[in-house]
């Protein structure tokens, strides 16, 4: 049965051959044994440069110091991820980490985190949450972040529902710079989801749908020179979003990217007034749900 699995070329080499053919198939089973248990653990490829990328926040310094010490005790040709991930677990804020190396002696570590968006002031306390939901009660509170009120109880993990839910959305969908600028979203009864941002105008989104088209439609407005002045900007169809509140026109149509801006016309109307959404000024930026009765977008 054995001589049956060998190969008949094999078996037609002289004996000197088959036994030149063993020894190389020896000394190779060696050198992979060598490298397996000796070499890729070796001082020769010690990681002695470690590189983390994607840190930032309160807790950043924390965070690339234990990954710094935990790579330096690796071998760029035997990356240990589960050491990595459990240098970091005592921060929730770390979504992942993925590291590789680079012989002899490199090593780049990159963190994904899941940096808070918003506090969620709730009957249960302040807790931070992150732009998909999950909150993050050992982050830091840092200072300047928007504040979502809702009288419901937190979830122990992760907001999916509700309220809370959508103006997280909001929030966590917004472009970095705008984001900065929010100082309250609530959901009006009578206009929908309403943000207000710092020096700038009202933005009633209406409805929850498309909330990435209506930030993009947002950013493109506020830095059209026609809609300066406004007091609101309409952004229930983010293909045309409307400039209201004008010195000279109520409401001023905004025309796609590409496309020419459709006249305008003096109107005079008085502009529509603010949503009464029954929530009390704060010098903080907060995001807050309205006190009324309202339909769910």
């Amino acid at each position: 049965m054995a001589l049956r699995s060998v190969p008949r070329a094999a078996l037609a080499l002289p004996p000197a051959w088959r036994r030149r053919i063993g020894a190389a198939l020896a000394v190779a089973f060696v050198l992979a044994a060598g490298y397996w248990l000796w070499f890729r653990d070796s001082s020769f490829a010690r990681a002695k440069e470690v590189y983390v990328t994607g840190v930032d926040g309160p807790q950043a310094r924390a965070i690339r110091s234990a990954l710094e010490d935990a790579g330096l005790g690796m071998s760029t040709l035997h990356v240990r991820q589960g050491d990595l991930r459990d240098a970091v677990a005592d921060y929730p804020v770390v979504r992942s980490v993925t590291a590789q190396g680079d012989f002899p002696h490199k090593l780049t570590i990159e963190v994904e985190l899941n940096l808070p968006v918003a506090i969620i002031d709730s009957s249960t306390g302040r807790k931070p949450v992150a732009a998909d939901g999950l909150l993050l009660p050992d982050v830091p509170i840092a200072a300047g972040l928007p504040v979502i009120t809702t009288k419901s109880a937190l979830p122990t993990e992760r907001v999916t529902e509700g309220r809370a839910f959508w103006l997280v959305r909001v929030v966590g969908l917004a472009p970095e710079p705008l984001r900065k600028r929010l100082t309250k979203v609530i959901i009006d009864p009578k206009l929908g989801i309403v943000a207000q941002i710092s020096k700038g105008p009202e933005l009633r989104f209406g409805d929850a749908s498309r909330l990435a088209a209506k930030w993009m439609a947002a950013a493109r407005v506020l830095a059209a020179a026609g809609a300066r002045g406004a007091s609101y900007i309409d952004l229930r169809l983010p293909e045309r979003p409307a400039a209201g509140g004008l010195p000279t026109t109520s409401v001023l149509p905004l025309a796609p990217a590409g496309e020419a801006a459709a006249p305008t016309t003096a109107t005079a109307t008085t502009p529509a007034p603010a949503p009464t959404s029954g929530v009390v000024e704060n010098p903080q930026p907060q995001v807050q749900t309205s006190t009324q009765p309202s339909t769910q977008p």
